[in-house]
């Protein structure tokens, strides 16, 4: 039975739409020029979500759309009409193909067989990334707030996911049936490091007006732990972040302290946050941990602040990483570490959410400070 929609107009009227159906291609044509209808913050990540890929011709077949994230993450995207098993099957298992066709490709050579072959394309309608020649060129034109640090970071994120075959599939459908969202689970569950999502993208019509309507009805719910003694990424991080609030202020503060020239290194516990000085070597402004896990130290979630030691290496940076921590101790919910060799204050999650943009306007400044 079709579903119905009631939208409130500005003259006050309330005209009821009701569900139609859509072509594959139609749908594929639409997400493509917006491609904001797939809320790629729904699946905890940076959007907008870049479209790098429409009808890519690869040896399994021809991927209906391939999209990046703002950190480098790859969407394998395939759409399907019907609520029918065999169709989705066939949908699911295309994916699956495509992704094995991707696996072990270099940056490279997924540059020349995907991004650069769409945007010479006549596919290719959006005039900031038609004709570009570099994946690097386009990236700064859809996310123009992007600096060196995260052109770095996009690279190597893509070059893991191509290494390790990580990549997010996505079935977007009108209509999904219980069995199919239970396959879903099935596939989260069962494969470690690839992730699958169910998007329902329904049109709505009456008279005179139509709307669509993007729902996420299914994506990962476990959580995939880190090994041991194995290297972090930025990927695997939020990856083990569940509250997908503190996941995207999270992503929103590394995302602009890069820009302003913070340095990332990862480890096996979490990450520091460094910034550059001049004629020396970084000195470390915050540590970064997954929920419920210590660090160095035995820091835990973010801690901001530094150690003083690195000042006599550094003296002309003392007063700026004074001024830092005087900031940071008086933003809200903070607590003090008690580890004599830092003078630091630690945020938890929800301290974090509630003080994100304070949080990166004091990294932001004091990058700006030590570099004088």
């Amino acid at each position: 039975m079709p579903r119905k929609m009631v939208v409130r107009q500005p003259d006050g009227s309330e005209p009821v739409l009701t569900e139609v159906s859509t072509d594959e291609a139609q749908l594929q044509e639409l997400v493509k020029k917006i491609p904001d209808l797939i809320s790629v913050e729904e699946f905890g990540m940076v959007g907008p979500m870049m479209v790098v890929g429409r009808e890519t011709s690869l040896p399994s077949g021809s991927v209906d759309l391939v999209g990046l994230t703002q950190i480098g993450e790859i969407l394998v995207i395939e759409f399907k009409t019907g609520p029918q098993n065999p169709d989705f099957r066939h949908a699911l298992s295309q994916l699956v193909d495509y992704g094995s066709d991707l696996w072990s490709m270099t940056y490279e050579e997924f540059e020349e067989a995907v991004p650069l072959r769409y945007f010479a394309s006549n596919r290719c309608d959006d005039p900031r990334v038609k004709g570009k020649s570099t994946l690097e060129e386009a990236m700064l034109q859809v996310w123009p707030d992007s600096g060196p640090g995260e052109s770095t970071e996009f690279r190597d994120t893509v070059t893991q996911r191509l290494k390790d075959g990580h990549f997010d599939y996505v079935v977007i459908a009108q209509r999904f049936t219980a069995p199919m969202l239970n396959t879903i689970d099935y596939m989260n569950n069962s494969m470690p490091g690839s992730r699958f999502y169910a998007v329902e993208l329904v049109k709505f019509e009456s008279d005179s007006l139509s709307v669509y309507e993007t729902r996420t009805t299914r994506k990962p719910t476990h959580k995939q732990p880190s090994r041991s003694g194995t290297t972090l990424t930025e990927v695997t991080f939020m990856e083990e972040i569940e509250n997908l609030k503190y996941k995207e202020a999270l992503q929103s503060i590394f995302h602009k302290c890069r820009g302003a020239g913070l340095k990332f290194p990862w480890g096996t516990a979490g990450t520091s946050i460094r910034a550059s000085i001049k004629d020396g070597e970084p000195i470390s402004v915050g540590w970064a941990f997954p929920p419920g896990r210590a660090g160095w130290m035995g820091l835990t979630d973010l801690t901001l602040g530094y150690e003083p030691q690195q000042i006599q290496r550094a003296p002309e940076a003392r007063s700026g990483l004074e001024r830092f921590v005087q900031t940071i101790s008086s933003l809200p919910d903070t607590s003090k570490t008690n580890r004599n060799r830092l003078d630091a204050y630690t945020f938890t999650p929800g301290a974090v959410v509630r003080n994100r943009n304070e949080i990166v306007e004091a990294l932001t400044k004091v990058a700006a400070d030590v570099m004088l």
